[in-house]
């Protein structure tokens, strides 16, 4: 097994303390990324620097970007969506 790594992005060593989850993934009913979403909430409230990456697509992705916007959590929480082609996101 191996990598090709000459694609991959490379993290610049100031954000080596960024704290960052992310989820890859459907979203659908039996995998909760709702969990994900209460947990960086609660970091948010509690005034702890971090962020959610969402990569995915699925029934419950209008139900997530609603509940992220009445939450206002926008700014910790990014929704990349399903991504057919990853070299079309650089």
């Amino acid at each position: 097994m191996g990598i090709w790594a000459a694609g991959t992005p490379q993290a610049s060593v100031q954000n080596l303390n960024d704290r960052r989850v992310v989820f890859l993934g459907s979203l659908v009913e039996r995998i909760v990324v709702d969990l994900y979403v209460d947990n960086i909430a609660m970091l948010k409230q509690r005034g702890t620097p971090v962020s959610l990456d969402v990569i995915g697509g699925g029934p419950l992705l209008h139900r997530l970007e609603t509940r992220i916007d009445r939450d206002g959590l926008r700014d910790v929480v990014t929704l990349h969506r399903f991504v057919a082609d990853p070299s079309t996101t650089r």
